[in-house]
């Protein structure tokens, strides 16, 4: 680099330290008589790589969120492009943040006009009284608010997808940002255990919105893990996938540069940050295109291509949208043999949490042999509730822990080489 005739750099390395202004700012290193040393190297230049922003499958699922800066949407002077941008998405489902001043059913009836319905579609509409709004492809089956975020049970037909639209506190309100990650994280966490949405196994998961996380580490921790800081008020950790591990982090790309970032403002003096997240359940769904949109680095040729103007990211929003696309996991062709018949089903009990008994209910189509066993978090029986004839139609069973410490239990019921069980947790 080259300033005013003079270079910037006069060797391949120098030394430097980062110190914040604030009173009684952090430092880097810790030491104050060391510092960092960086070096140039050429091994590691960037080259673009080409990049689509369709679909690599026409049945993958497209989830858009964006953050549209206090009702900007429906501001007429940016509206082509607000238009341009979405025409260039062609989302299915959105998730909206900062709309204020306007409804569910007033952005459902904007982005019909973006992107219209063909015969035997519509865009529907969610809108729990907060900020955080979606618009869907697909019916919402359910809605709630937590706190000051968005809950939303959609029907995909062959199945439900629970989507979290999340637009906690910014800046340096740490402990009122982590209470609100800690909560609807715990809302999961229940709809997963019986209670809230009560979904079912494997139901895909996805979290996104601008989380606005600039302060703790925690904040992102709890997000991804389901590690909950606030357990009086929200309950225990938990495992937020299927399959008992942490979410997914989708970490979208900016289309043509090295970097995640998605909120960028010219004018200001914090750096491009990447605020937004798109984090899901990766043992059911499958990542696939990815990317946050910024218009402005993009060449001239893509621009043309998906009919953008350089400046449309820029002049809709300080946000970027952050777009990911999905694929069902399908079971293998092992896993499809050890699926149980369809005259076979078991519910998740009711309440849950529980204390110091919960109902366990369960359906047979035909009468059956069954066994109804109940397991600790170990995998040891805890004792069998049922075994033998029954006969078709519904049934439940109560189950009765009043000797038994608070924990995660689980509960089986097979018939034949058949089986099925699901989790529940005993609050005491």
């Amino acid at each position: 680099a080259v300033i005013d005739g003079d270079r910037l750099f006069d060797n391949n390395s120098f030394d430097f330290l980062i110190r914040s202004a604030t009173s009684n700012g952090d430092l880097l290193p810790d030491n104050n008589s060391s510092t960092l040393t960086y070096t140039f190297s050429d091994e590691h230049i960037f080259t673009p790589e080409p990049y689509s922003l369709e679909k690599e499958s026409p049945t993958d699922l497209r989830v858009l969120s964006y953050n549209v800066e206090r009702d900007n949407l429906f501001n007429p002077s940016d509206k082509d492009s607000f238009r341009r941008i979405f025409q260039a998405i062609k989302p299915d489902i959105i998730g909206l943040e900062e709309v204020y001043d306007n409804s569910g059913q007033d952005a459902a009836n904007l982005i019909e006009e973006f992107l219209p319905s063909k015969d035997n579609q519509q865009w529907y509409s969610g809108d729990t009284g907060n900020d955080n709004l979606i618009v869907s492809r697909y019916p919402i089956i359910k809605q709630t608010s937590i706190s000051a975020n968005a809950a939303y049970l959609l029907d995909l037909q062959d199945r439900e997808l629970l989507v979290i639209v999340a637009h906690p506190p910014c800046c340096s309100n740490n402990e009122n940002r982590q209470r609100e990650v800690d909560e609807f994280m715990a809302f999961i966490r229940d709809s997963k255990s019986g209670t809230e949405f009560n979904i079912e196994q494997n139901t895909p998961i996805i979290v996104m919105g601008d989380m606005n996380l600039v302060g703790l580490a925690q904040q992102q921790i709890t997000l991804l893990t389901g590690d909950i800081v606030n357990e009086n008020s929200f309950g225990p950790d938990f495992n937020p996938d299927w399959d008992g591990t942490s979410f997914e982090d989708l970490k979208p790309m900016n289309p043509g540069l090295p970097t995640t970032f998605t909120w960028y403002s010219s004018g200001s003096s914090f750096s491009a940050g990447r605020l937004d997240y798109m984090v899901y359940s990766g043992s059911v769904l499958i990542a696939k295109n990815n990317f946050a949109l910024h218009s402005l680095e993009m060449d001239t040729d893509s621009l043309a291509r998906y009919g953008l103007d350089k400046n449309d990211t820029i002049t809709a929003s300080d946000h970027l949208p952050l777009v990911g696309d999905f694929e069902f996991k399908t079971p293998t062709s092992s896993e499809e043999d050890s699926f149980p018949p369809i005259n076979f089903k078991l519910f998740q009990n009711y309440p849950n949490p529980f204390n110091p008994s919960t109902n366990i209910q369960f359906q047979l189509n035909t009468p059956s042999f069954i066994k109804l066993e109940v397991f600790d978090a170990l995998g040891r029986s805890i004792g069998i509730l049922f075994e033998g004839n029954m006969s078709s139609g519904s049934h439940s069973i109560t189950f009765n822990a009043e000797s038994l410490p608070s924990g995660l239990y689980y509960y089986s019921l097979s018939s034949g080489e058949f089986s099925l069980s699901k989790k529940m947790i005993l609050l005491k």
